[in-house]
Protein backbone atom coordinates (compact mmCIF):
# COMPACT_ATOMS: atom_id res chain seq x y z
CA UNK A 1 0.00 0.00 0.00
CA UNK A 2 1.21 3.50 -0.78
CA UNK A 3 2.23 5.47 2.29
CA UNK A 4 1.12 9.10 2.27
CA UNK A 5 2.78 11.13 5.03
CA UNK A 6 -0.23 12.92 6.52
CA UNK A 7 1.97 15.60 8.10
CA UNK A 8 3.14 16.64 4.64
CA UNK A 9 -0.42 16.78 3.34
CA UNK A 10 -1.53 18.95 6.28
CA UNK A 11 1.44 21.30 6.56
CA UNK A 12 0.68 23.24 3.40
CA UNK A 13 4.02 22.60 1.69
CA UNK A 14 4.25 24.41 -1.65
CA UNK A 15 4.32 21.80 -4.43
CA UNK A 16 7.57 21.47 -6.35
CA UNK A 17 5.60 20.81 -9.51
CA UNK A 18 8.41 21.26 -12.00
CA UNK A 19 10.44 18.47 -10.36
CA UNK A 20 7.77 15.92 -9.55
CA UNK A 21 6.43 14.98 -12.99
CA UNK A 22 3.30 15.14 -15.09
CA UNK A 23 -0.26 14.41 -13.95
CA UNK A 24 -3.09 12.87 -15.99
CA UNK A 25 -6.76 13.58 -15.24
CA UNK A 26 -9.35 11.23 -16.75
CA UNK A 27 -12.93 12.51 -16.99
CA UNK A 28 -15.97 10.22 -17.20
CA UNK A 29 -18.23 9.78 -20.19
CA UNK A 30 -21.21 12.13 -20.34
CA UNK A 31 -19.27 15.20 -19.29
CA UNK A 32 -18.66 18.20 -21.56
CA UNK A 33 -15.36 19.91 -20.85
CA UNK A 34 -16.27 23.31 -22.26
CA UNK A 35 -17.94 26.52 -21.10
CA UNK A 36 -21.29 26.02 -22.84
CA UNK A 37 -22.36 22.56 -21.63
CA UNK A 38 -20.14 21.89 -18.62
CA UNK A 39 -21.40 19.51 -15.94
CA UNK A 40 -20.59 20.08 -12.28
CA UNK A 41 -17.61 17.73 -12.65
CA UNK A 42 -16.30 19.71 -15.63
CA UNK A 43 -16.64 22.96 -13.68
CA UNK A 44 -14.83 21.42 -10.73
CA UNK A 45 -11.91 20.15 -12.84
CA UNK A 46 -11.67 23.42 -14.75
CA UNK A 47 -11.47 25.42 -11.53
CA UNK A 48 -8.98 23.11 -9.84
CA UNK A 49 -6.54 22.86 -12.73
CA UNK A 50 -6.56 26.57 -13.55
CA UNK A 51 -5.57 27.31 -9.96
CA UNK A 52 -3.13 24.44 -9.51
CA UNK A 53 0.64 24.69 -9.18
CA UNK A 54 0.65 21.64 -11.44
CA UNK A 55 -1.40 23.27 -14.20
CA UNK A 56 1.37 23.22 -16.81
CA UNK A 57 2.24 19.62 -15.92
CA UNK A 58 -1.37 18.39 -16.19
CA UNK A 59 -3.02 16.69 -19.16
CA UNK A 60 -6.77 16.05 -19.34
CA UNK A 61 -8.31 13.05 -21.08
CA UNK A 62 -11.97 13.61 -21.95
CA UNK A 63 -14.68 13.02 -24.54
CA UNK A 64 -14.65 15.05 -27.74
CA UNK A 65 -16.07 18.53 -27.17
CA UNK A 66 -16.93 20.98 -29.96
CA UNK A 67 -16.05 24.06 -27.89
CA UNK A 68 -13.62 22.95 -25.16
CA UNK A 69 -11.93 25.06 -22.56
CA UNK A 70 -8.95 26.46 -24.47
CA UNK A 71 -6.23 26.64 -21.83
CA UNK A 72 -5.44 22.99 -21.14
CA UNK A 73 -3.41 20.13 -22.54
CA UNK A 74 -6.45 18.19 -23.75
CA UNK A 75 -6.52 14.68 -25.16
CA UNK A 76 -9.84 13.71 -26.71
CA UNK A 77 -11.08 10.15 -26.95
CA UNK A 78 -12.40 9.85 -30.50
CA UNK A 79 -14.45 6.77 -29.75
CA UNK A 80 -14.16 3.70 -31.89
CA UNK A 81 -14.89 0.05 -31.32
CA UNK A 82 -15.82 -1.19 -27.87
CA UNK A 83 -17.19 0.38 -24.73
CA UNK A 84 -15.76 1.77 -21.52
CA UNK A 85 -13.14 -0.98 -21.16
CA UNK A 86 -11.55 -0.39 -24.54
CA UNK A 87 -11.76 3.35 -24.02
CA UNK A 88 -9.80 2.86 -20.82
CA UNK A 89 -7.13 0.88 -22.66
CA UNK A 90 -6.79 3.66 -25.25
CA UNK A 91 -6.41 6.32 -22.57
CA UNK A 92 -3.93 4.23 -20.59
CA UNK A 93 -1.78 3.82 -23.69
CA UNK A 94 -1.69 7.59 -24.20
CA UNK A 95 -0.86 8.20 -20.54
CA UNK A 96 2.02 5.72 -20.70
CA UNK A 97 3.37 7.48 -23.78
CA UNK A 98 3.29 10.88 -22.04
CA UNK A 99 5.34 9.64 -19.07
CA UNK A 100 2.93 10.82 -16.37
CA UNK A 101 3.75 10.01 -12.76
CA UNK A 102 0.24 10.25 -11.29
CA UNK A 103 -3.25 9.63 -12.69
CA UNK A 104 -6.53 10.84 -11.20
CA UNK A 105 -9.76 9.31 -12.51
CA UNK A 106 -12.86 11.34 -11.79
CA UNK A 107 -16.01 9.53 -10.70
CA UNK A 108 -15.71 6.14 -12.47
CA UNK A 109 -14.36 3.33 -10.27
CA UNK A 110 -14.06 0.68 -13.06
CA UNK A 111 -11.86 3.02 -15.10
CA UNK A 112 -9.78 3.92 -12.05
CA UNK A 113 -9.28 0.22 -11.30
CA UNK A 114 -8.28 -0.47 -14.91
CA UNK A 115 -5.77 2.38 -14.84
CA UNK A 116 -4.34 1.07 -11.57
CA UNK A 117 -3.74 -2.29 -13.24
CA UNK A 118 -2.24 -0.91 -16.45
CA UNK A 119 -0.12 2.03 -15.28
CA UNK A 120 3.16 1.99 -13.38
CA UNK A 121 2.38 4.87 -11.02
CA UNK A 122 -0.20 5.80 -8.35
CA UNK A 123 -3.85 6.08 -9.48
CA UNK A 124 -6.43 7.98 -7.44
CA UNK A 125 -10.22 8.03 -7.69
CA UNK A 126 -11.72 11.52 -7.25
CA UNK A 127 -15.36 10.79 -6.54
CA UNK A 128 -18.14 13.38 -6.56
CA UNK A 129 -20.91 11.17 -5.14
CA UNK A 130 -21.61 8.89 -2.22
CA UNK A 131 -20.24 5.42 -2.89
CA UNK A 132 -23.06 2.91 -2.89
CA UNK A 133 -23.73 0.40 -0.15
CA UNK A 134 -23.56 -3.28 -1.08
CA UNK A 135 -24.73 -6.37 0.79
CA UNK A 136 -22.23 -9.22 1.20
CA UNK A 137 -21.86 -10.92 -2.18
CA UNK A 138 -19.33 -11.73 -4.86
CA UNK A 139 -20.07 -8.33 -6.38
CA UNK A 140 -19.14 -6.65 -3.09
CA UNK A 141 -15.90 -8.65 -2.95
CA UNK A 142 -15.01 -7.57 -6.47
CA UNK A 143 -15.82 -3.95 -5.72
CA UNK A 144 -13.64 -4.16 -2.59
CA UNK A 145 -10.86 -5.54 -4.77
CA UNK A 146 -11.23 -2.58 -7.10
CA UNK A 147 -11.11 -0.06 -4.24
CA UNK A 148 -8.04 -1.71 -2.74
CA UNK A 149 -6.21 -1.53 -6.07
CA UNK A 150 -6.19 2.27 -5.84
CA UNK A 151 -3.48 4.39 -4.29
CA UNK A 152 -6.13 6.61 -2.71
CA UNK A 153 -9.62 8.12 -2.92
CA UNK A 154 -10.50 11.82 -2.82
CA UNK A 155 -13.98 12.77 -1.58
CA UNK A 156 -15.76 16.11 -2.05
CA UNK A 157 -17.10 16.19 1.50
CA UNK A 158 -16.61 14.74 4.94
CA UNK A 159 -20.14 13.37 4.63
CA UNK A 160 -19.10 11.27 1.63
CA UNK A 161 -15.91 10.08 3.32
CA UNK A 162 -17.72 9.13 6.54
CA UNK A 163 -20.42 7.30 4.59
CA UNK A 164 -17.73 5.38 2.70
CA UNK A 165 -15.88 4.24 5.83
CA UNK A 166 -19.09 3.21 7.56
CA UNK A 167 -20.10 1.00 4.64
CA UNK A 168 -16.66 -0.25 3.60
CA UNK A 169 -14.84 -0.56 6.96
CA UNK A 170 -12.40 -3.29 5.93
CA UNK A 171 -10.75 -1.54 2.99
CA UNK A 172 -7.06 -0.74 2.95
CA UNK A 173 -6.98 2.47 0.90
CA UNK A 174 -6.07 6.02 2.06
CA UNK A 175 -8.84 8.62 1.77
CA UNK A 176 -8.81 12.41 1.62
CA UNK A 177 -11.40 15.21 1.56
CA UNK A 178 -11.08 18.23 -0.72
CA UNK A 179 -14.15 20.44 -1.02
CA UNK A 180 -15.11 22.03 -4.29
CA UNK A 181 -14.16 25.70 -4.50
CA UNK A 182 -15.17 28.82 -6.36
CA UNK A 183 -13.38 31.84 -7.74
CA UNK A 184 -14.89 34.28 -5.27
CA UNK A 185 -14.15 37.27 -7.46
CA UNK A 186 -16.30 35.86 -10.26
CA UNK A 187 -19.13 35.07 -7.83
CA UNK A 188 -19.03 38.35 -5.89
CA UNK A 189 -22.42 39.99 -5.26
CA UNK A 190 -23.66 42.30 -8.00
CA UNK A 191 -23.56 46.03 -7.28
CA UNK A 192 -27.29 46.22 -7.88
CA UNK A 193 -29.56 43.36 -6.81
CA UNK A 194 -33.15 42.63 -7.77
CA UNK A 195 -36.07 41.11 -5.87
CA UNK A 196 -35.53 37.72 -7.44
CA UNK A 197 -35.54 34.20 -6.01
CA UNK A 198 -33.36 31.79 -7.96
CA UNK A 199 -33.46 28.02 -8.28
CA UNK A 200 -30.65 26.37 -10.27
CA UNK A 201 -30.12 22.68 -10.95
CA UNK A 202 -31.06 19.58 -12.85
CA UNK A 203 -34.77 19.11 -13.56
CA UNK A 204 -35.00 15.77 -11.76
CA UNK A 205 -37.12 14.80 -8.72
CA UNK A 206 -34.18 14.35 -6.32
CA UNK A 207 -33.25 18.02 -6.73
CA UNK A 208 -36.58 19.23 -5.32
CA UNK A 209 -37.26 21.59 -8.23
CA UNK A 210 -40.98 20.85 -8.28
CA UNK A 211 -41.28 21.53 -4.53
CA UNK A 212 -39.47 24.83 -5.02
CA UNK A 213 -41.70 25.82 -7.95
CA UNK A 214 -44.84 24.91 -6.00
CA UNK A 215 -43.82 27.02 -2.99
CA UNK A 216 -42.85 29.95 -5.21
CA UNK A 217 -46.12 29.80 -7.13
CA UNK A 218 -48.07 29.96 -3.87
CA UNK A 219 -45.92 32.69 -2.29
CA UNK A 220 -45.17 35.16 -5.05
CA UNK A 221 -48.83 36.04 -5.58
CA UNK A 222 -48.71 37.71 -2.17
CA UNK A 223 -45.71 39.94 -2.87
CA UNK A 224 -45.84 42.37 -5.79
CA UNK A 225 -42.42 43.22 -7.15
CA UNK A 226 -40.88 39.83 -6.38
CA UNK A 227 -40.26 37.19 -9.06
CA UNK A 228 -38.42 33.92 -9.51
CA UNK A 229 -36.02 32.42 -12.06
CA UNK A 230 -35.53 28.70 -12.55
CA UNK A 231 -32.26 27.90 -14.36
CA UNK A 232 -32.55 24.23 -15.25
CA UNK A 233 -30.58 21.54 -17.04
CA UNK A 234 -31.46 17.99 -18.14
CA UNK A 235 -35.04 18.99 -18.88
CA UNK A 236 -35.43 16.06 -21.30
CA UNK A 237 -34.46 13.45 -18.76
CA UNK A 238 -37.88 13.26 -17.13
CA UNK A 239 -40.43 14.93 -19.46
CA UNK A 240 -43.46 14.39 -17.20
CA UNK A 241 -41.67 15.90 -14.21
CA UNK A 242 -40.51 18.89 -16.23
CA UNK A 243 -44.05 19.37 -17.58
CA UNK A 244 -45.34 19.73 -14.00
CA UNK A 245 -42.76 22.43 -13.32
CA UNK A 246 -43.57 24.19 -16.57
CA UNK A 247 -47.29 24.14 -15.76
CA UNK A 248 -46.68 25.95 -12.47
CA UNK A 249 -44.52 28.54 -14.21
CA UNK A 250 -47.06 29.06 -17.02
CA UNK A 251 -49.80 29.77 -14.48
CA UNK A 252 -47.79 32.31 -12.51
CA UNK A 253 -48.82 35.36 -14.53
CA UNK A 254 -45.21 36.11 -15.46
CA UNK A 255 -43.89 36.05 -11.90
CA UNK A 256 -41.94 32.85 -12.61
CA UNK A 257 -39.63 32.15 -15.51
CA UNK A 258 -37.62 29.13 -16.74
CA UNK A 259 -34.41 29.21 -18.75
CA UNK A 260 -32.55 26.05 -19.71
CA UNK A 261 -28.99 24.90 -20.38
CA UNK A 262 -27.33 28.29 -19.97
CA UNK A 263 -23.53 28.84 -19.91
CA UNK A 264 -21.97 29.18 -16.48
CA UNK A 265 -21.34 32.91 -16.98
CA UNK A 266 -25.08 33.50 -17.36
CA UNK A 267 -25.78 31.44 -14.26
CA UNK A 268 -23.20 33.48 -12.35
CA UNK A 269 -24.80 36.76 -13.33
CA UNK A 270 -28.28 35.56 -12.36
CA UNK A 271 -27.23 34.24 -8.94
CA UNK A 272 -25.15 37.35 -8.20
CA UNK A 273 -28.12 39.68 -8.70
CA UNK A 274 -30.69 37.53 -6.85
CA UNK A 275 -31.71 38.28 -3.28
CA UNK A 276 -32.74 34.71 -2.34
CA UNK A 277 -31.73 31.22 -3.49
CA UNK A 278 -33.43 27.85 -2.95
CA UNK A 279 -31.55 24.53 -2.79
CA UNK A 280 -34.19 21.95 -1.88
CA UNK A 281 -32.46 18.66 -2.69
CA UNK A 282 -34.43 15.65 -1.53
CA UNK A 283 -31.53 13.21 -1.86
CA UNK A 284 -28.30 13.29 0.11
CA UNK A 285 -26.24 15.86 -1.74
CA UNK A 286 -22.61 14.74 -1.91
CA UNK A 287 -21.56 18.36 -1.48
CA UNK A 288 -23.78 21.11 -2.92
CA UNK A 289 -22.03 23.46 -5.34
CA UNK A 290 -25.21 25.49 -5.88
CA UNK A 291 -25.28 26.30 -2.16
CA UNK A 292 -21.72 27.67 -2.28
CA UNK A 293 -22.62 29.68 -5.38
CA UNK A 294 -25.53 31.24 -3.50
CA UNK A 295 -23.39 32.06 -0.45
CA UNK A 296 -20.53 33.46 -2.52
CA UNK A 297 -22.96 35.64 -4.47
CA UNK A 298 -24.52 37.11 -1.37
CA UNK A 299 -27.94 35.50 -1.78
CA UNK A 300 -29.82 34.50 1.36
CA UNK A 301 -30.17 30.72 1.15
CA UNK A 302 -32.99 28.30 1.97
CA UNK A 303 -31.59 24.75 2.02
CA UNK A 304 -32.80 21.23 2.67
CA UNK A 305 -29.51 20.48 4.48
CA UNK A 306 -29.30 16.95 3.12
CA UNK A 307 -25.98 15.11 2.80
CA UNK A 308 -23.10 17.56 2.49
CA UNK A 309 -25.31 20.67 2.38
CA UNK A 310 -24.98 21.29 6.13
CA UNK A 311 -21.22 20.98 5.73
CA UNK A 312 -21.43 23.76 3.17
CA UNK A 313 -23.79 26.14 4.96
CA UNK A 314 -23.35 25.60 8.69
CA UNK A 315 -25.49 28.23 10.42
CA UNK A 316 -25.63 30.49 7.35
CA UNK A 317 -29.02 29.55 5.92
CA UNK A 318 -32.59 28.54 6.75
CA UNK A 319 -33.10 24.76 6.74
CA UNK A 320 -36.43 23.30 5.63
CA UNK A 321 -37.95 19.95 4.77
CA UNK A 322 -38.72 20.04 1.01
CA UNK A 323 -41.64 17.66 1.56
CA UNK A 324 -43.28 20.18 3.90
CA UNK A 325 -44.80 22.81 1.63
CA UNK A 326 -45.72 25.01 4.57
CA UNK A 327 -42.15 25.17 5.92
CA UNK A 328 -40.74 26.16 2.53
CA UNK A 329 -43.38 28.85 2.10
CA UNK A 330 -42.77 30.17 5.63
CA UNK A 331 -39.01 30.43 4.96
CA UNK A 332 -39.57 32.32 1.71
CA UNK A 333 -41.99 34.73 3.39
CA UNK A 334 -39.53 35.29 6.26
CA UNK A 335 -36.75 36.29 3.86
CA UNK A 336 -39.00 38.46 1.69
CA UNK A 337 -40.50 40.39 4.59
CA UNK A 338 -37.50 40.74 6.93
CA UNK A 339 -34.91 42.84 5.10
CA UNK A 340 -32.48 42.96 8.02
CA UNK A 341 -32.54 39.21 8.57
CA UNK A 342 -32.16 38.55 4.84
CA UNK A 343 -29.12 40.85 4.66
CA UNK A 344 -27.62 39.32 7.81
CA UNK A 345 -28.01 35.78 6.51
CA UNK A 346 -26.58 36.71 3.10
CA UNK A 347 -23.55 38.38 4.68
CA UNK A 348 -22.93 35.43 6.98
CA UNK A 349 -23.07 33.04 4.03
CA UNK A 350 -20.71 35.20 1.98
CA UNK A 351 -18.13 35.22 4.78
CA UNK A 352 -18.46 31.46 5.22
CA UNK A 353 -17.83 30.91 1.51
CA UNK A 354 -14.81 33.23 1.53
CA UNK A 355 -13.31 31.57 4.61
CA UNK A 356 -13.82 27.97 3.57
CA UNK A 357 -14.46 27.47 -0.12
CA UNK A 358 -12.25 29.72 -2.20
CA UNK A 359 -10.81 27.84 -5.16
CA UNK A 360 -7.32 29.00 -4.22
CA UNK A 361 -7.58 27.36 -0.79
CA UNK A 362 -9.11 24.13 -2.05
CA UNK A 363 -6.78 23.84 -5.04
CA UNK A 364 -3.79 24.25 -2.73
CA UNK A 365 -5.13 21.43 -0.56
CA UNK A 366 -5.49 19.21 -3.61
CA UNK A 367 -1.97 20.13 -4.77
CA UNK A 368 -0.54 19.00 -1.43
CA UNK A 369 -2.18 15.62 -1.87
CA UNK A 370 -0.83 15.34 -5.42
CA UNK A 371 2.64 16.29 -4.20
CA UNK A 372 2.61 13.60 -1.53
CA UNK A 373 1.73 10.86 -4.02
CA UNK A 374 4.18 12.12 -6.63
CA UNK A 375 6.98 12.30 -4.06
CA UNK A 376 6.26 8.78 -2.86
CA UNK A 377 5.89 7.33 -6.35
CA UNK A 378 5.04 3.85 -5.05
CA UNK A 379 2.01 1.82 -6.06
CA UNK A 380 0.22 -1.16 -4.64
Amino acid sequence: MIHIPQARVQEGISPRSENLGRIALVLPRGTSFGPNRATSIDLCVNDFVRNSSFAEQTEIHCSKEEDPYPWFDLHFDEGGMGGQLLKGFRIARRILASDCKLTIVHQHLPTAWLMAKLLRHPVLLHTHNFQKKMAPSNKRKFRSYRYNSLAGIIFVSEACESHFHSNWPDLNVPTHVVHNGLDMEKWRPAESRIKQIIVAGRAVPEKGILEAASALRFTLDQFPGWRSLLMLTETNRNPEYYAEIQSLVDGSGGKMRIVTNRPIEEVQNAVRESEIALVLSKWDEPFGRTAIEAHASGAALISSGTGGLREVSGDSCIYVNPACHESVVAAIIKLITDDDFRSHLAERGRHRALDNFSIQKQSAALDRIYEAYLASGSIK
